[in-house]
């Protein structure tokens, strides 16, 4: 097992999936750590990143190999709710009572979140971000976005994370507008053009089961 060195959490950002998987299609991730030197990833974020690895878009698996060379450069590291290493048992309780509170759900059991549960890494590492005093969270997602508006942790809590886009991120590292301006383009049109391709293959299967619905149909299958 591989032994995990002890840092300041405080000092560095926690990264949802997004803004990885788009920093990462933007092979802008050195910038990242240039930036920061180290980055965090919140245990619903790299398990969602995991998960995404095994679809057909080479933009999540390449996400995710690159999630696991930074771990073992001891460039990224996981913040785990059912470890000690950098959550205490205070901070444990509190993150679980918020837990509940938004109902997200966490089995305690297995240690892991349940699947399926919408904007889960975001609203994680936001929960986590806040409780655990970090000063930045690298998010791409609007659903991050709405949760930190409706939610009330901060509020309670009293402590604030600033939240930098890709966009915001890059300005922030001292791209000029018009470079920001031409990755931004290249993520949107990577997008669409995963888009397109999406809808091409849902079409072909519906094709193929059509065809194969008329064979049926006429005994010929």
């Amino acid at each position: 097992m591989k032994c995990i060195e002890k840092i300041d959490i405080a000092e560095y950002p926690l990264c949802d999936a997004d803004f990885w998987i788009n920093i990462c299609y933007l092979l802008e991730r050195e910038r990242v750590f240039k930036c920061f030197n180290k980055i965090l990833f919140a245990d619903a974020v790299w398990h969602e990143l995991k998960g995404k690895s095994f679809s057909n878009k080479e933009k999540f698996k390449n996400a995710y190999v690159e999630y696991i060379n930074e771990i073992n450069k001891n460039r990224a590291y996981n913040l785990v709710l059912s470890e000690d290493v950098f959550i205490d048992s205070k901070q444990r309780l509190l993150i679980e009572k918020l837990l509940v509170e938004h109902n997200i759900r966490y089995d305690k059991r297995n240690k892991c979140y349940e699947k399926g549960q919408k904007d889960l890494g975001e609203k994680v590492s936001i929960i986590y971000a806040t409780v655990l005093s970090l000063k930045i969270l690298l998010s791409d997602d609007n659903g991050s976005k709405e949760f930190r508006s409706k939610s009330n942790i901060r509020k309670r809590i009293g402590r604030q994370v600033d939240v930098f886009s890709t966009g915001s991120f890059l300005r922030r590292a001292g791209l000029e507008e018009n470079e920001v301006g031409k990755l931004l383009d290249k993520l949107y049109d990577g997008e669409k053009l995963l888009e397109t391709k999406n809808i091409k293959d849902e079409t072909k299967k519906e094709s193929f089961l059509d065809a194969k619905n008329r064979l049926i149909s006429s005994g010929k299958l």
